[in-house]
């Protein structure tokens, strides 16, 4: 949910208080990284992973989460191309 809204967000960079939610979406998602570079509420996914490295790809300086999110989603993509065996989320990784 923070992913979404702050990526809708960043769409109104500049409007009264718009770009102080951002931060703090950024800084609460960057907060959350697993270990292994993903992000999810219940352990990485690779959906969950995208949709956070998509609101906070434009807004951090921290190249270093950025690759370990990018190595995530690589690293969990399946033999047959898909993420999760499913071409919703398949479709929707950047």
């Amino acid at each position: 949910m923070t992913a979404l809204i702050s990526e809708t967000l960043e769409d109104f960079a500049g409007k009264a208080g718009v770009d102080t939610a951002v931060s703090k979406a950024t800084a609460f998602l960057l907060s959350r990284e697993s270990p292994d570079g993903g992000f999810g509420d219940d352990g990485s996914s690779s959906f969950e992973t995208a949709l956070a490295l998509s609101a906070i790809s434009s807004e951090t300086t921290d190249a270093q989460a950025i690759e370990r999110a990018l190595d995530f989603l690589a690293s969990s993509q399946q033999a047959d191309g898909s993420w999760d065996g499913e071409p919703y989320c398949t479709g929707a990784l950047p």
